[in-house]
């Protein structure tokens, strides 16, 4: 039932895509189409209302059902604001993947119901680090708040030193925004870790483009994201391995 449920967000997701990417210029890098701009495109077909071409736009279905049915196993009762969550994120990234260019209207509302999500039914992860004596709904509120809060400022304070040292713009404003979405939902201390194990997916995919010396404007977004649902999966162990395991290892415990 969570599968379908995924995959009819999916099936919407695919819609609103095409026209969150019809806004950027550089849409015409994945639209088939030679229309004027001013074209709007069916909603039920993916396809241009005048000339009748496909948008290459991949279809959303089959990776939100699999990541609904994969939440329901994970955690159940958070499963389908998960595969809500997942839908929008990768709305954004989407635009962001074919056209640079990250919508606020799929950041800034996930920011906001993250953290009132988290106030009602707690933090998903369950991450609440610094606010496990608060309790009840107040700690999930607060990790939220952090957790958005973190996301923001760490792509922010990268592209600030990243801008000074490379003399150009290193990190876009909607990567902070987007990350800030996510924390919401991860929590204060999953979202550091997503956000480093998006650059590392980031720097090891994009390797031979280095070695060529053809790496140019590269989207951080598909990989925030990639990063996002590997936490959303697996997060408590990931952080489990970190924060406990591999201390007391080399403390010989």
């Amino acid at each position: 039932m969570t599968a379908l449920f995924g995959a009819a967000l999916g099936w919407f997701g695919d819609r609103v895509a095409v026209f969150f990417a019809l806004r950027s210029p550089a849409a015409v890098l994945w639209a088939q189409c030679r229309c004027p701009k001013t074209i709007i495109p069916s909603l039920l077909k993916r396809r241009c209302r005048d000339c009748g071409a496909a948008w290459g736009l991949f279809s959303m279905v089959p990776f939100t059902a699999t990541l609904a049915a994969a939440f329901a196993y994970t955690t159940p009762q958070h499963a389908p604001w998960l595969t809500f969550v997942v839908t929008i994120l990768l709305l954004g990234t989407l635009c962001d993947a074919f056209t640079t260019y990250i919508p606020d209207e799929t950041t800034l509302p996930l920011i906001f119901a993250g953290v009132a999500y988290a106030a009602f039914y707690g933090i998903p992860t369950g991450d609440v680090w610094l606010f496990e004596g608060l309790g009840g709904r107040l700690s999930g509120f607060a990790a939220a708040c952090v957790g958005a809060g973190v996301g923001a400022a760490v792509p922010f304070f990268v592209r600030l030193i990243g801008t000074a040292v490379l003399k150009k713009e290193a990190m876009g404003l909607g990567d902070s925004l987007l990350l800030a979405a996510i924390g919401a939902t991860l929590g204060p201390k999953q979202v550091l870790v997503a956000f480093l194990l998006a650059s590392v997916l980031g720097t090891v995919h994009n390797i031979p483009r280095l070695v060529r010396q053809r790496l140019a404007e590269v989207a951080f977004g598909p990989y925030l994201l990639a990063a996002a649902v590997i936490m959303l999966l697996i997060g408590r162990q990931i952080c489990y391995i970190l924060f406990v395991a591999y201390p007391r290892w080399l403390a010989g415990v």
